[in-house]
């Protein structure tokens, strides 16, 4: 019959040994010596005369006779000045110049079809003291601004009117300035 030895459980043993005490041991000691003063010496004089043959060898074995001659040759003769001539050259000479290609043109009748100024109402009010308000505010934020009086069935408007404005490059300034103000404005006639 077979025996089942993993499914056996050891048991520490309940052997005392009552012997002598063990005594206990101090580590070893190295037996060489941890530096060596001679090997030290001889390996720096050892890379002394390495690095020395290395910097002075190459000098021996190669001629640079033909360097040195080119280099005391180089140094005897005198620099060039450097003489800055721009600045004169720009102030005797002119630069021809073709300017018919800068000319500006004039503007057509067609550029414009509803006239050739350009003026917005931005808002209109019953009360005078409204205009005058918003008429100060688009003053301070450097737009043209007017106020005139029109009269529809009996009520007088008074309508805040920013422009005339002669080209629409100018015109489509203000209508961004207008709009970061939070001013609805529409395109009027100039009557």
């Amino acid at each position: 019959m077979r025996k089942d030895f993993a499914a056996k459980v050891r048991k520490p043993s309940k052997k005392v040994n009552k012997g002598k005490p063990k005594k206990k041991t101090a580590p070893r000691k190295k037996t060489g010596p941890s530096f060596h003063g001679p090997s030290f010496s001889a390996g720096t004089i050892l890379g002394a005369i390495i690095v020395f043959l290395m910097a002075y060898v190459p000098e021996i074995f190669i001629d640079n006779s033909s360097i040195l001659d080119n280099i005391e040759n180089s140094a005897k003769k005198p620099e060039p000045k450097i003489e800055i001539t721009f600045p004169t050259i720009l102030k005797e000479s002119q630069v021809p110049v073709d300017t018919t290609l800068y000319k500006v043109t004039p503007k057509s009748s067609d550029d414009n079809s509803l006239g050739s100024d350009f003026l917005y109402q931005a808002a209109s009010f019953r009360d005078p003291l409204d205009a005058q308000k918003l008429r100060a505010k688009l003053l301070l934020n450097n737009l043209k601004a007017d106020i005139k009086i029109k009269t529809l069935n009996k009520v007088k408007w008074h309508r805040v009117l920013v422009g005339p404005f002669e080209d629409k490059d100018s015109a489509d300034k203000a209508i961004l300035k207008l709009r970061e103000l939070s001013v609805p404005a529409i395109q009027v006639t100039n009557n």
